[in-house]
């Protein structure tokens, strides 16, 4: 571990069982870390859904969107194995989003690799010169 301090980078090949993999600067995953705890620190200040979840924080994001197919099922009487998802790109951003979606979840946190999200025309574009991943804005995720 102290190797991997010196060299300022978290060493994913040793210690697979007590570290999660990542090939981020050790600067760079505890600002990560950092944010992550502050999501569920909040989120468990307030014991509800926050306004927006941050996606790509869960260890296991799909357990998060499982949770709204359940959620959505037990509230209409539905059957869970004929839940599907459905998601709708707002023209919004993390800090414009004042109250947490009536039916579903505000998502953030996703990014696209050699495109991007054009929100006044609602749809997807290449991307602009230099810029390999951009951001997506909130995601609007409820189940049908």
């Amino acid at each position: 571990l102290f190797g991997c301090v010196s060299r300022i980078k978290i060493d994913a090949t040793k210690n697979t069982t007590t570290l999660n993999r990542s090939m981020r600067g050790l600067g760079s995953w505890f600002a990560n870390f950092g944010e992550r705890n502050l999501q569920l620190v909040e989120w468990t200040a307030e014991l509800q859904t926050p306004k927006v979840t941050m996606l790509n924080f869960f260890f296991n994001p799909m357990s998060f969107l499982t949770a709204i197919m359940q959620d959505t099922s037990i509230k209409n009487n539905f059957d869970l194995d004929q839940m599907a998802l459905l998601s709708e790109v707002t023209k919004k951003w993390p800090d414009q989003i004042e109250y947490p979606a009536k039916d579903g979840s505000f998502i953030c946190g996703m990014f696209m690799e050699g495109s991007r999200w054009d929100t006044g025309q609602g749809s997807i574009e290449d991307s602009l010169p230099k810029e390999l991943y951009s951001r997506i804005p909130v995601t609007t995720i409820r189940s049908l």
